[in-house]
Order: structure tokens, then C-alpha cells, then sequence
């Protein structure tokens, strides 16, 4: 079996543990089903469904339920945290309305049930990610009709990249290639698990610590397993973190990160790849 296929199989093997019926806004009746990241936390995910569904019986959240279904379709709940077994758990909510999204979830895996088997996959690919707890879908007549996300919160003392980046590229050459090195080594972990997103650096978290830097990566609602991390997508990756390093950061990571791949007779290739995609034109 090719790479492709047992990611795939993979990414299929979460099953559903539970199926209840539930009437939510005005009556309506809704199959939901749970699938677990883990069978030993059933109980843990049940209370944090069961705590989700009673958000319904509330005006105020089906107020901004409303707003998001007729927006964006998806949206992160941060301040509606769901404690369950004394654990904080951030849902993500995900509405299908087209009927071409709910025919592509008859074909293959809709978009949040992506990103809960990414997450578990990579998990167990030994990847620091937001640790899933349970994903809940809910159908209607036998269509998606929406699904919730539920992942631990992350960790105190953790910053988005997107808001540690201009300080880190003002610091030192010295903090600056500690700091790079770092990424380009869980880059490398990220890349051998086949996962791939272009929205990476804007769902990456960072802790720094006398250890060094510890990463967090989060959502991949935009992974699929037949786009795997190939050349050109390694350097557009690599290139999304690297926006405002200056030049010689931009080879010194590139260069780490060849190192680790084992690909060093890549460089100036590759190098002048991310160039190109940053802009720069070398």
C-alpha cells in the first residue's frame, strides 16, 4: 500500500462511538455523532457534548450561532470555553449550508472531521498539536449539517506566532538562527507526518523557555492527504514564517532545515525557491 493510501486509511480509522437523536432550534430533530480521539476519554467527551447541546436552550449563543452561520461558516468558540472532567476544551464550530458541501461530505471527509483526524494523526506521530478530544456531527434527513471541534486549550505561556514575529526579527543573529533552527526542526517532524497547510505559520504557537522553543501547531482544515509536502510546497511553507527575516535568515533556514530533510543538494534550488515566494527575487 502506497504512503498516500495508508494516510489515508489512517485518517478513515476514527470510527463513531455514539449516536443520539436531539431536537435543537425550534424543534428540530438532528442525528449527532461522536467520534473519540481517544476511547479511555468517552466520558470525558460525552460531558463536553452534552455541555455544548445545552448552549442551544440560550439566546445569547444562538444569537452569535446566527451571526456565524450567516458569515464565515466556521468559527472558533475562545470565549465559550467547555469545562469537562475539570479540563478547559476550545470548541470550533462548522457549518455545511451548500448542498456542494454536503455532497463533498458523502464523498470524503468534511472539513472539520479533516482536521480532527489531521490532529489525531499527527498526535500520534509524535507532533506537539491542540490535543482533540471528540468531534460532533450533526445531520439532518442524512446530510451534514454541522460539526463542533472540541481540543484542549492551549497551554498558558504560549504566544502566536503571528505576534512573536516582529519581536524575533528584531532581536540578535544569534536569537534570531536559535529561534529558526528550532522551527525548521519541527517543520521537518510536521513534513515526514505528510501533513501540509498553507495556513501554518498563521496557527502555530510558541513557548520559549531555558530549554529552548517548544511549538504548538493547530488547525488543518485545509489538509488533504493526496497534497503531500513536496518541493515546492516545503519552500512555500518555509517561506510563510520567513516574510520579515532578512536575507541571510532566509538561507541559514533553509539550509538547517535541507540539512535535516537530508536534501542539502537542494540548496541554492530551494533557497531561491522560497526567494520567489516571498517576493524577493535573487
Amino acid at each position: 500500500m502506497s504512503e498516500r493510501n495508508q494516510l489515508i486509511q489512517q485518517l478513515k480509522a476514527y470510527r463513531h462511538k455514539s449516536v443520539k437523536r436531539h431536537e435543537l432550534v425550534g424543534g428540530q430533530s438532528f442525528t449527532g455523532v461522536i467520534l473519540l480521539a481517544d476511547e479511555s476519554e468517552e466520558e470525558t467527551a460525552i460531558e463536553a457534548v452534552e455541555k455544548w447541546l445545552s448552549l442551544y436552550e440560550r439566546d445569547d449563543f444562538l444569537k452569535k450561532l446566527g451571526a456565524v452561520e450567516a458569515g464565515h461558516k466556521r468559527h472558533v468558540f475562545k470565549d465559550i470555553p467547555i469545562i469537562a472532567s475539570g479540563r478547559a476544551f476550545i470548541p470550533k464550530y462548522y457549518r455545511h449550508t451548500t448542498i456542494s458541501h454536503k455532497a463533498k461530505a458523502l464523498l470524503y471527509h468534511q472539513v472539520g472531521r479533516r482536521n480532527f483526524s489531521t490532529l489525531c494523526h499527527l498526535m500520534k506521530e509524535g507532533v506537539r498539536v491542540t490535543k482533540p478530544l471528540a468531534l460532533l456531527s450533526l445531520y439532518q434527513r442524512g446530510m451534514i449539517h454541522s460539526e463542533v471541534l472540541f481540543t484542549e486549550k492551549i497551554p498558558d505561556g504560549f504566544i502566536n506566532y503571528k505576534d512573536l514575529a516582529p519581536t524575533l526579527a528584531v532581536t540578535d543573529a544569534k536569537y534570531r538562527r536559535e529561534f529558526l533552527s528550532a522551527l525548521a526542526a519541527e517543520l521537518i517532524s510536521l513534513h515526514h507526518a505528510r501533513a501540509y497547510t498553507e495556513d501554518t505559520d498563521k496557527n502555530t504557537f510558541v513557548l520559549k523557555s531555558d530549554d529552548g522553543y517548544s511549538f504548538i501547531f493547530l488547525d488543518f482544515d485545509n489538509v488533504y492527504p493526496w497534497r503531500p509536502p513536496n518541493f515546492k510546497r516545503r519552500a512555500k511553507n518555509l517561506s510563510k514564517f520567513l516574510n520579515i527575516f532578512p536575507d541571510e535568515d532566509v538561507q541559514f533556514m533553509a539550509s538547517e532545515y535541507l540539512k535535516l530533510l537530508g536534501k542539502e543538494s537542494w540548496g541554492e534550488r530551494f533557497t531561491k525557491e522560497i526567494f520567489l515566494r516571498l517576493g524577493r527575487m535573487k
